[in-house]
């Protein structure tokens, strides 16, 4: 290996043309700074760990970098190529650094026995989060089996036929401290729900029990509430159980208590929540460090129950949490003491597993049939090829004559401001036309444009101000002003005295009880309309496009998901099947057929040890 001051160098160079950021440079050089050890090997792994943990990885394995080129610096004849050290030899270097610990022991860096290299904070909530849910799984809980059944035979009563696997996850989040609902868009998750918190308090009708709903957005808790609040109406179940049932979701942020300036929250441990059940939906959202919190300030009897798509995209924040438990969790069956309850509970006949491997095996359901999307019906079909990993499949599908709602279109760079300007103003024409805030919000949220990048041509920024310009051109807004009526806005940070949370959308609109002066607006989680001043706005930005990343947690009647016209590591299988799933009605996506098929053919991997840590 080279001098440690030769690897400093040369890492400097990395940064200099783009290849890892400044912050990646700045811890290596940190952790040299702090090591009277240092070596090229302690230099190498920091910087590369720093980058793995800015995609979104929890750890870096050693086996995957040893003896590659790192950084794509040997596409770089200008600089001399960076090579990882071999694993062997990389390891017993690691072990001899006093800044790199083992397990459990302090240190900026831990490397575990599997050879997997974290930041220690990361360690830490790793094993922090694996130790609660192993201990939420295994933790019993009294159950009234007969009141139960009765409820399951009410709520659920065409389950006779074959096996309801939303009838299954109702009785297993009841019988089970900690369970995970998972399912494709239309799979009837927050159905399930409703009917299984009317079955929670049943349990205990005489003293209700405290339940709160919760999601990682403000747009996602306003879906969450208004599912909840549609379909408590429909259940047979007494008005003191359906009163009972709250239906006003929270963020996760809200829930525990932002402290402004920090990191933690006002509940924790030591301030647990005063609940006895919290639902939250979209847990595909949830990085690491929210759910260890998360999981902190539960009181041990508290019943938690996660909903959402293991395949969608995860968080924006390091780790994927909840890809993770059910990748521990499901398996072929459940156990045959589980197996001969649910029997007795539901009549279902399901496979027992002859030995379990994971804690977990018994909390997560998998729900399989979308009411939604019929399977053969052209977006439900593109999304189980994309989700598949059948990229021919899924080109095929745009085909077939009876997919009408489904198109792709091939869209180059040269091509695209004519064809973005014409379909933006087809799009957004309806919405400037309403006559009060609450129908042009309602109009804007039917349809959205959605990409992958941030920056470039085929970025939200570019895409924003063309779409902009052209709706200003045919006289629909007038930009001349910051805040102008129609503006569309996403809050992008936290307010915890506005209530405002990132992700939040509104609309500049004229408030006709204040002579006409320009407000933002924004329904909140209980459906109520809220308006503020522009100039008191937290950080913000205009969103007639929006990444598929910060679509997640809504749903809108028509997409279009434009792809860059290049082959990116960003755009991935789950970005895709993500972006699709976003529609009800249509999907038009614009796209050279042989970009979306490597996207498909690219599935998201996030480096983590949590899986293996939720098994015994």
């Amino acid at each position: 290996m080279p001098e440690p001051k030769n690897t400093l160098s040369r890492l400097r160079q990395c940064a200099n043309l783009k290849l890892i950021s400044d912050l990646d440079y700045q811890f290596a050089r940190f952790v040299a700074e702090k090591s009277p050890d240092v070596s090229s090997e302690l230099l190498l792994a920091a910087a590369l760990l720093s980058n793995q943990t800015g995609q979104g990885h929890l750890c870096i394995e050693l086996k995957s970098f040893a003896e590659q080129p790192l950084f794509g610096s040997d596409r770089h004849p200008e600089i001399e190529t960076l090579i990882a050290p071999k694993r062997r030899a990389w390891r017993s270097a690691l072990r001899k650094c006093q800044q790199v610990a083992t397990p459990g022991d302090r240190g900026l860096m831990v490397l575990d026995t599997a050879d997997r290299l974290y930041l220690a904070k990361y360690w830490h909530f790793e094993a922090a989060t694996a130790a609660a849910l192993n201990e939420r799984a295994a933790q019993p809980v009294e159950v009234n089996r007969p009141l139960l059944q009765a409820g399951l035979e009410r709520l659920f009563p065409d389950s006779s036929a074959s096996t309801d696997w939303q009838q299954i996850a109702a009785a297993v989040a009841v019988l089970k401290s900690f369970s995970v609902i998972t399912g494709g868009p239309g799979t009837g998750k927050t159905t399930t729900v409703v009917k299984l918190l009317a079955l929670l308090v049943e349990q205990r009708e005489a003293t209700p029990p405290r339940i709160a709903l919760a999601a990682p957005t403000g747009k996602a808790a306003a879906r969450l509430s208004e599912s909840i609040r549609e379909k408590k109406s429909q259940l047979l179940c007494s008005d003191a159980v359906r009163d009972a049932i709250v239906d006003e979701a929270t963020t996760l942020h809200r829930l525990l208590g932002v402290i402004p300036g920090k990191v933690n929250f006002r509940h924790n441990r030591d301030n647990p929540l005063h609940l006895d059940v919290l639902v939250i939906d979209e847990a595909s959202m949830i990085d690491l460090p929210m759910m260890s919190r998360l999981l902190d300030a539960l009181p041990r009897h508290c019943r938690l129950i996660l909903l959402g798509d293991k395949d969608q995209l995860a968080s924006v924040e390091a780790g994927s949490v909840l890809g993770d438990i059910c990748a521990a969790g499901l398996g072929d069956g459940y156990s045959v003491e589980l197996c001969e309850q649910l029997q007795v509970l539901t009549g279902s006949h399901l496979v027992a597993l002859k030995q379990l491997d994971s804690p977990l095996n018994d909390t997560v359901v998998w729900l399989r049939k979308s009411y939604r999307f019929d399977a053969s019906g052209g977006i439900g079909m593109l999304a189980m090829a994309v989700n598949a990993g059948k990229a021919k499949q899924a080109l095929a599908s745009f085909d077939d004559l009876l997919n009408d709602n489904i198109t792709l279109e091939s869209v180059s760079a040269e091509q695209l401001p004519h064809r973005l300007t014409q379909q933006g103003v087809a799009y957004y024409r309806h919405y400037l036309k309403c006559d009060n805030p609450i129908a042009a919000l309602q109009a804007f949220n039917r349809v959205r444009i959605l990409c992958a990048l941030r920056e470039g041509v085929f970025g939200v920024k570019q895409l924003n101000q063309r779409i902009e310009t052209a709706l200003n051109q045919q006289r629909l807004i007038d930009n001349r002003q910051h805040y102008y009526a129609g503006r569309p806005i996403m809050v992008t940070r936290n307010d915890t005295a506005l209530k405002l949370y990132n992700g939040d959308i509104g609309l500049i609109w004229p408030d006709n009880d204040n002579g006409g002066r320009l407000r933002a607006f924004f329904t909140m989680p209980d459906g109520s309309l809220r308006k503020i001043l522009p100039n008191r706005l937290p950080q913000h930005e205009t969103t007639y496009v929006m990444t598929v990343h910060k679509s997640q947690g809504s749903e809108f009647e028509q997409i279009i998901l434009l792809l860059p016209d290049e082959s990116l590591p960003v755009v991935t299988r789950e970005l895709l099947y993500t972006g699709i799933t976003r529609a009800k009605k249509s999907v038009d996506i614009w796209s050279h057929p042989s970009i979306f098929e490597r996207a498909i053919n690219r599935p998201t991997a996030r480096a983590s040890g949590l899986t293996e840590a939720l098994r015994y």
